[in-house]
């Protein structure tokens, strides 16, 4: 495998496109079910194909470039789990292809070839959740258009204001389909502090092209008065909210075992005398900085998954490359390169199988919801969002960790004048309200109470009023 793939010829890009289906069978013959983070897809891109505008009428502190990803794709594919995941597939294939590109390009090894590509895509099968339609996948091809421009400033040294700006608006728009890639920027400057003749000047261009897209975010919604909406659903909900843990570290550390083993091998190898030149020891090392940015990434993130490893993908791709063509004897290299695809395989298949005492991915995966509840337009005041499953969200209240103080404190004029607004727009034929919240706004909201009534803790709208 590493003998057909070693050799510059773009045509075994198709090769790696049959190789990477071949090796991710699994997730479309195995599928354990939708995810959590595929639900949210679900929910945000049917509320923006309705017109919804984000952060003012769709309460959800999902990045705005991912709002519009997800509307897309509800509006291509619907709910077809199959189908977003053939589509997963094929964006992740271009990407593994840019990246091999990337670095050809920039001349960073010592031949021209296409295993980063490869190593890529086996990477990521450590999970059947990377391959998913996500504000991860699209930030992540961010990152590499961020990468390629950073490595063009590494090559040449020469003044390029250019490159430079587009290389902080790549890495903007990155924390607009994932906010907590902003750590990537911040791994950027380091960069081309480090290996670039970047005076002060041209670091401030950077940092100017990073707050480009914000700034015509915040320039927009301030124009039409909404910039509160904008810093309250967006910017503080995405510092300052709780962290969703769908995934324990013992089942991340688990996935990661063959790739951190190989890591480790790669690193010492390359502490010896490598015959690298200048230039492509000073890439090396820019990709360590860029692992480490990823790393601390996952200390950030609002949404630790498996897919939360995506990042790290490509500077590992560039170390271990490095690993395999250090290796003088080919049989031993393509042992390694076997050794790998198998370890990440099956470790794959053993924690999806619930090998390991205390790894799965039970936390990750929507649990069945009550089937009496289906084809219906709900809304739900609490954190379980199965039901949704077979149901359709009705009002913008997309985002319980978001929207739950406005139902906890039903006194507040601001908060009464959110539920009218949203319940204007259309009113729940069902309201599951497992914490007996709803009823507070009855005194403020009597024209409401007379549209509903009550059993257990759930609400029915009248069939004698309907629903709006």
């Amino acid at each position: 495998m590493l003998s057909f793939f070693r050799i510059n010829d773009p045509y075994r890009l198709l090769g790696l496109l049959i190789l990477f289906f071949i090796v991710s069978l699994p997730v479309f013959l195995f599928s354990p079910g939708p995810t959590w983070q595929e639900l949210n897809s679900f929910i945000v891109g049917e509320k923006i194909n309705q017109g919804l505008r984000p952060y003012v009428e769709l309460i959800d502190s999902t990045p705005l470039l991912t709002q519009w990803m997800y509307g897309a794709f509800n509006w291509i594919s619907g709910q077809n789990i199959t189908l977003r995941h053939s589509l997963a597939l094929l964006i992740l294939f271009f990407q593994a292809g840019y990246i091999g590109l990337v670095f050809i390009n920039r001349k960073a090894y010592t031949e021209t070839t296409y295993i980063p590509s490869v190593l890529f895509c086996l990477l990521c099968c450590v999970s059947f959740d990377v391959i998913s339609i996500t504000g991860t996948l699209l930030a992540s091809g961010f990152l590499l258009l961020a990468v390629n421009s950073i490595f063009r400033e590494i090559e040449f040294r020469e003044p390029n204001d250019s490159s430079l700006v587009k290389s902080g608006v790549y890495l903007g728009l990155a924390s607009l389909a994932v906010f907590s890639y902003v750590i990537f920027f911040f791994a950027a400057i380091l960069i081309l502090a480090f290996f670039t003749r970047s005076s002060l000047r041209r670091q401030f261009l950077f940092v100017i092209g990073f707050s480009l897209p914000h700034a015509l975010l915040l320039s927009y919604y301030y124009l039409l008065d909404q910039q509160s909406d904008l810093l309250n659903y967006f910017y503080k909900a995405n510092l300052f909210a709780d962290e969703r843990v769908f995934q324990n570290t013992k089942t991340l550390l688990i996935l990661s075992s063959v790739p951190i083993a190989y890591f480790a091998i790669s690193f010492f190898s390359l502490n010896r005398a490598t015959r690298l030149t200048n230039y492509q020891s000073q890439l090396l090392q820019a990709m360590f900085i860029w692992l480490l940015a990823g790393v601390v990434h996952l200390f950030f993130t609002r949404s630790l998954r498996p897919q939360s490893l995506l990042p790290l993908f490509p500077p590992l791709s560039f170390l271990l490359t490095h690993f395999l063509l250090s290796i003088n004897r080919k049989r031993f290299a393509e042992i390694h390169i076997w050794v790998f695809t198998i370890g990440i395989l099956l470790t794959s298949y053993l924690v999806r199988n619930n090998f390991f005492f205390e790894a799965g991915y039970s936390g990750m995966i929507v649990k069945e919801s009550s089937p009496t509840l289906v084809d219906k337009r709900i809304l739900i005041l609490g954190d379980d969002y199965s039901p949704y499953m077979k149901n359709q969200l009705a009002t913008g209240f997309s985002e319980w960790a978001i929207y739950k103080k406005v139902f906890e404190e039903p006194d507040y004029y601001e908060n009464i004048l959110i539920v009218n607004n949203q319940f204007a727009l259309e009113k729940p034929e069902v309201i599951i309200d497992p914490n007996n919240l709803f009823a507070a706004f009855f005194r403020h909201l009597p024209e409401l109470e007379k549209q509903y009534h009550k059993k257990g803790n759930v609400y029915y709208i009248n069939e004698v009023n309907g629903a709006n």
